[in-house]
């Protein structure tokens, strides 16, 4: 077993994934959040880019003791708290979080 493993070599699965701007007339939201490890030191981040790709919004904060699934969530909550409080009823927002998409569509599904 110890030598099977030693000379195990993964396969690694990659895609080039390209920014597109929104439709026309419609805004595009792209967040990231980001921590050090869970319940450490983390971050988010957000833009709001126009169909002309012309930045519309940013906004970022740091925030204490928290993991990389939930800084990935805040930063969602906070694009639609922006734009709900300034009367944006749509956008697309993108984030690099497959698991929250996943949750957020509602089709993640317990693994064990």
């Amino acid at each position: 077993m110890v030598d099977y493993l030693e000379k195990y070599k993964p396969k690694l699965y990659y895609m080039a994934v390209r920014w597109k701007p929104s439709e026309h007339d419609k805004l595009k939201c792209n967040t990231d959040g980001a921590s050090k490890g869970n319940s450490r030191k983390s971050s988010y981040d957000l833009c709001i880019r126009n169909h002309d790709v012309d930045l519309v919004y940013v906004q970022g904060e740091e925030i204490n003791e928290t993991t990389n699934m939930e800084v990935e969530a805040i930063a969602i909550r906070e694009a639609i708290y922006h734009c709900t409080a300034i009367g944006i009823t749509w956008i697309d927002i993108e984030t690099n979080s497959l698991v929250l998409v996943k949750i957020l569509l509602g089709i993640w599904e317990i693994s064990w």
